[in-house]
């Protein structure tokens, strides 16, 4: 019985793999060499949706009754190979699944450990030397398969079927955005994530996406085009206040690709949403990822989005406006509002992600902001790049005339600058507090 007691384990994508150990097999009736047991999901193995406590019986052709069988068939899998794994439930041994995983070996170096247990006499002669005792020891899993020098490259196939021709035209434009989160940092709630992603430089690989789908730096992204080829992406910037980040994917890819068979950038506009613009909203189907919505929309409010802090430190997004509209939108990924006259996008389909104090749970909500804040931050990405420090909220004029005293001079001059909108922005957050200013903004 303690031969069946495991005393070595891999580390393969995060997770940890060892042998079935004789309290599993005896608990779920399983045969000893049947596969190998996840004792820890980890990042890799999550990702594909192959869950702790369970067995994996194969990668690829390659059984794995066996630790040692396990490793050789994690050996000629080099980073960003795909692998289907074979497993079943431990209580469920009947039940074989298929998930197919993606290898990562930047972030985690799979490696195996061995423990070696001391002697008897060695623990009777140095009962408390227990760093002199220590007794497991690893080494890393080397490949036996050469990395791809070249990556192969990729033609999308973009679906116009929509019955307006400014959805046909920015449909290339759209991509699906994959997110999974390697550690919960910065008070992330989860830890994969699915939204829809912009093209706002196809030259440069540019992405738009919002910060509910790339929530953090430390994690992987992948982008879909078409539900037809996947590329990876990595995060290059993240407004600290705004609810959007670009990523950055290799448009080399592309290349040899005719050119309806590539991404193609969205024409951004510098146009304000104001209430009566006609709109044609532009978005990515939840349940078939090969589809896109089309639906035209009027904006009938301009409205702010509100979001109150969290338990737990984390990002929300501030002073941003957002527009609602006479019909509700469709279900989808996210998306675009695009100008159907002139082909422009206006507006994205962003998620917001907020907490709850009354149930303490998290939740999510789409909102239509401009895209006036994201022009401004991809012209100026290469540059120092300036963002106010505050939290603005807004208040009536009749309110700043009465409350707050505001001078009859500034009520002309707003009047004047937006005659459609009597209000005034107030302070109502620092980012931070700095003593030493005396000229500083101050709440209220």
């Amino acid at each position: 019985l303690h031969g069946l007691v495991p005393s070595e384990f891999v580390e393969f994508g995060g997770s940890v793999v060892h042998a079935l150990s004789y309290h599993a097999v005896r608990n779920g009736n399983l045969d000893v060499e049947s596969g190998v047991y996840v004792a820890s999901a980890g990042f890799v193995l999550d990702a594909a949706g192959v869950p702790s406590h369970s067995v994996i019986t194969a990668l690829g052709d390659t059984p794995t009754p066996s630790l040692d069988a396990f490793e050789r068939a994690v050996a000629p899998l080099v980073d960003g190979d795909r692998v289907v794994c074979r497993f079943y439930n431990v209580g469920d041994k009947y039940n074989v699944q298929l998930a197919t995983l993606r290898v990562n070996r930047r972030w985690c170096p799979p490696r195996r450990w061995q423990r070696t247990d001391p002697l008897p006499r060695d623990l009777r002669a140095a009962p408390h030397d227990k760093h002199g005792l220590a007794c497991w020891h690893s080494r890393p899993l080397l490949y036996t398969a050469t990395p791809r020098a070249v990556d192969e490259p990729l033609a999308a196939t973009f679906r116009r079927s929509h019955a307006v021709d400014a959805a046909n035209a920015v449909v290339s434009s759209l991509c699906k955005v994959s997110f999974d989160v390697l550690h919960a940092i910065d008070g992330v709630v989860d830890w994969h994530f699915v939204g829809a992603g912009l093209v706002v430089d196809a030259d440069a690989g540019l992405v738009a996406v919002d910060r509910n789908t790339v929530v953090t730096s430390l994690g992987e992204a992948w982008l879909t085009f078409a539900a037809s080829v996947e590329v990876p992406a990595k995060l290059v910037f993240a407004h600290p206040t705004h609810n959007f980040a670009l990523i950055k994917y290799d448009p080399s890819r592309f290349d040899a690709a005719a050119p309806e068979h590539r991404p193609t950038t969205a024409r951004l506009s510098p146009k304000e949403l104001s209430v009566g613009d006609d709109l044609v909203f532009v978005g990515l189907c939840r349940t078939n990822a090969d589809m896109s919505l089309s639906q035209r929309v009027s904006v009938t409010e301009i409205s702010c989005v509100n979001i109150t802090q969290a338990h737990v430190p984390r990002f929300r997004a501030v002073n941003e406006e957002i527009a609602k509209f006479d019909q509700v939108v469709n279900k989808s990924l996210g998306g675009i509002f695009v100008d159907e006259s002139a082909g422009e996008v206006l507006a994205t389909w962003s998620c917001y992600s907020f907490y709850s104090w009354n149930d303490e749970k998290n939740y999510e909500a789409f909102h239509a902001v401009g895209v006036d804040a994201l022009r401004d931050a991809i012209a100026h990405l290469d540059n120092t790049y300036y963002s106010i420090p505050v939290g603005l909220k807004r208040l009536p004029l009749s309110t700043a005339r009465t409350s707050l005293h505001l001078d009859e001079s500034w009520v002309s001059r707003l009047l004047a600058t937006h005659p459609n909108r009597s209000q005034v922005l107030s302070v109502a957050q620092l980012a931070h507090d700095d003593d030493d200013d005396d000229d500083k903004l101050r709440e209220g």
